[in-house]
């Protein structure tokens, strides 16, 4: 029978009892980075999509702007005052 000294047991079993520590750490890290990947792609979608919705208010906005600078063009253009003055 092999004779283990109590040093090299409590060494084995440190040393055993860290390596798994270890894994479940790491395995622990890694499902939060996976979270945290999702989670800013969520966020990077609706960063776009809202980037867009402000793209579009915008463009609506320099239609109506220039759709008036337009009219008001073509009043200076054509002399007409309209009762205004």
């Amino acid at each position: 029978m092999i004779q283990i000294d109590t040093g090299v047991l409590a060494i084995f079993v440190t040393v055993l009892l860290s390596i798994i520590s270890l894994a479940a750490w790491l395995g622990a890290l890694s499902q939060k980075v996976k979270g945290q990947s999702e989670t800013i792609e969520n966020n990077r979608k609706q960063a776009e999509k809202e980037r867009e919705r402000i793209h579009i208010e915008n463009r609506q906005d320099h239609i109506q702007i220039f759709n008036e600078l337009k009219i008001l063009s073509s009043l200076i253009r054509n002399g007409k005052d309209n009762g205004q003055s």
